[in-house]
């Protein structure tokens, strides 16, 4: 047979050409067996992914950076996937989408993903197959959305008494967290935020017109700053009305001040009286408006001027009115002592009172105030103290109280029109005497006296140190004599044999 020259060359997946050993005996060929060859991998370390298994957070539109390190690599082919689809093979990217990229030295792979978006969210898997045997790791990436929450309505108006849900959807990546404030606004103090509910929907359970203001319904997640959704609520109601008396004393005249605070929406119509007649400027009696509040000033106060005042509101929903009774009586008494009292069993009581004309007795009652709201507090004592000198600012000494104990006042004021109403309950608390602050008061001594007395604080332990000092010099003697007595006895006794 012809002689034939074999060379069979195998390509091994990632290894070695093979080459079978030529022969010119085709026979010899199937009888002959092949020399055994390993890939190179095999005869040295094998790849080892030193990366471990962890999640990347990117948020949406940023690019992710997954990373992906092994030692060893060779001539080996690192694949990226994500599930079951190849990304990647070696430096080759497999697959077609411009917004991957990817980064290779020394062993370490990095995949760019670039303005990422929720789709991209999944694990990525980082493999090497070494002769059907894969080593992975897996990457997890997490694609995080800023909040964002839109309100069902932004305009809301309500009628006093009603029950309405305010609601707000949010959306995000982690899902968000629906929190609601209000922002409520005052004439003179501004804004104020209350913090309400947590969840997509916000009760009005039968409005008054507390409940109006701004509410706001914030979405948060953690990513970036809360979204925030404004919800503008008008309760719409009939007037309601408040009315005040302010005095002030000037010498020998007296201004008043008649005050209606007028809560309504829509806006009212406010329309002041006296007993039944309705009451216009004059050059006394001036009439200012403010947003909410309407005056009246009476300048130089008279017995005529007294009477009944009211203030009536109106507006398409309704009326309202409310009623002051001006006369010559006194106001109520104003305490203005402190209300902690460092006297043991004493305590000085003062007050001013204003009133048209001179007050010319006031009552006083008091009692030890209740220890707690399950019990009662005690009997009410009453004092009336005829007013020898009449004075706007007066004052009283309460005795025979108890150390300890909290005190209640009411008080009362008389003059030639009749009785004032009751004042304000005014509470104090008796200590008794301060010893933090009591001074200790002693006689000064002279620089004789001084030394005299340091000389008779020091001797009992400079006494008691020579005492001490004294038994071990004692015991010492002691000691010595003995030893001297069984010398000379020993002396004794040999010098006798």
């Amino acid at each position: 047979m012809r002689a034939v020259y074999v060379s069979l060359l195998l390509v091994i997946s990632q290894g070695t050409y093979v080459d079978l050993k030529k022969s010119n005996n085709s026979e010899n060929i199937h009888r002959r067996q092949p020399s055994v060859w390993y890939p190179r991998h095999q005869r040295s370390t094998e790849p080892e992914i030193l990366t471990e298994d962890g999640a990347v957070k990117v948020e949406r539109g940023e690019t992710a950076r997954l990373r992906c390190e092994v030692a060893g690599l060779g001539d080996f082919v690192l694949m990226w996937k994500q599930n079951s689809r190849v990304i990647s093979a070696g430096n080759l990217l497999v697959r077609k989408d411009s917004r991957f990229q990817l980064e290779v030295e020394d062993g370490v792979s990095n995949l760019l993903i670039r303005g990422v978006d929720r789709s991209d969210s999944g694990e990525y898997i980082c493999e090497v197959d070494i002769m059907g045997r894969p080593i992975r790791v897996r990457q997890t990436l997490d694609v995080l959305v800023p909040p964002v929450v839109k309100a069902r309505e932004t305009e809301l108006e309500l009628y006093k008494g009603q029950n309405y849900t305010l609601s707000c959807s949010g959306q995000g990546y982690p899902n968000p967290q629906i929190v609601w404030t209000r922002k409520v606004k005052y004439y003179n103090d501004g804004y104020l935020e209350n913090y309400g509910n947590q969840g997509l929907s916000f009760s009005l359970i039968n409005v008054t017109r507390h409940d109006a203001g701004i509410y706001t319904c914030s979405a948060v997640n953690g990513v970036r700053a809360p979204a925030t959704a404004d919800i503008n609520v008008r309760i719409k109601y009939r007037p309601e009305v408040e009315i005040e008396q302010t005095w002030r004393m000037e010498f020998t005249t007296t201004e008043v001040e008649i005050d209606c605070i007028v809560f309504a929406n829509p806006p009212a119509q406010v329309t002041w009286f006296r007993d039944s007649g309705k009451i216009f400027e004059t050059d006394r009696v001036l009439m200012t408006e403010k947003p909410g509040r309407w005056t009246i000033k009476i300048v130089n106060l008279r017995d005529t001027d007294f009477g009944n005042y009211s203030c009536r509101a109106s507006n398409i929903l309704g009326k309202s009115q409310a009623f002051t009774f001006l006369s010559g009586r006194p106001r109520p008494p104003k305490f203005t002592s402190p209300s902690l009292n460092f006297h043991p069993h004493s305590y000085n009581l003062t007050w001013r009172t204003e009133a048209f004309a001179p007050v010319t007795e006031y009552k006083l009652r008091y009692r030890q105030s209740k220890e707690s709201s399950h019990h009662e507090g005690g009997i009410w004592s009453e004092l009336v103290l005829p007013v020898a000198q009449p004075s706007i600012a007066q004052h009283y000494t309460l005795r025979n109280l108890k150390t300890g104990s909290v005190y209640d006042v009411v008080g009362f004021a008389k003059n030639q029109y009749g009785w004032s109403d009751h004042s304000k309950t005014f509470t104090f608390f008796n200590k008794g005497v301060d010893f933090s602050t009591e001074q200790v008061k002693q006689k000064p001594k002279d620089e004789s006296n001084i030394i005299q007395d340091k000389e008779e604080e020091k001797p009992p332990k400079i006494k008691e140190e020579k005492v001490v000092q004294h038994v071990r010099s004692s015991g010492v003697y002691v000691k010595s004599s003995i030893c001297y007595t069984i010398a000379i006895l020993a002396f004794y006794v040999i010098y006798r044999q």
